[in-house]
């Protein structure tokens, strides 16, 4: 039957026997080798994950400060939650994955903090102000998703638990400026 959703079929049968439903989004990651079966599904055109935003830093991440991008994932999660009502979501890989390098960031991040980027992203390593500055502007969009899917659950009416995927224990050494600070959650 072409109407028929094998997802949404289980999960009914999962909930009425009391198991809880989690939905995992990966927020961050960006995993290109992952497109090509789409791909081929598709005779070789472009996914629509080809036509997100790449990241400046990193071929590995989206760059989640674009808001194009945090208003996709947003869109994905509440098709999940309108469609199968899940009771939580883990959100995976829930970080920068790296430092922005463009002159919008040295802007945005001289506007808000009244420091040089390139300079603090040289020093913070062994400048308290410099690496507080960082994990603040790092942090920022991190915390915007998050936000964005508490109240795309509150709109469905999902009383949702958010869980994230990290180690909390790295939160805290140094180097650690990817805007992941799950022990402040």
């Amino acid at each position: 039957h072409e109407d028929w959703d094998p997802v949404s079929f289980l999960l009914t049968r999962a909930q009425e026997m009391g198991i809880t439903i989690r939905v995992n989004q990966v927020v961050s990651r960006r995993q290109p080798s992952r497109y090509a079966p789409l791909r081929k599904m598709n005779n070789g055109q472009t996914t629509i994950f080809d036509h997100l935003p790449e990241s400046d830093f990193s071929s590995d991440y989206f760059d989640i400060r674009q808001a194009n991008y945090q208003q996709f994932l947003v869109n994905i999660v509440n098709e999940y939650f309108e469609k199968y009502r899940p009771n939580s979501i883990i959100l995976d890989y829930i970080r920068t994955g790296g430092m922005c390098d463009t002159d919008n960031c040295s802007e945005d991040y001289k506007q808000k903090f009244n420091r040089r980027l390139a300079f603090d992203k040289r020093i913070y390593r062994f400048n308290q102000k410099a690496l507080s500055s960082l994990r603040e502007w790092q942090q920022e969009p991190v915390l915007e998703i998050i936000r964005k899917i508490r109240k795309s659950a509150t709109q469905n009416k999902l009383d949702l638990k958010i869980y994230t995927t990290d180690s909390p224990h790295k939160a805290d050494k140094i180097d650690n400026i990817q805007g992941r600070h799950t022990h402040s959650w």
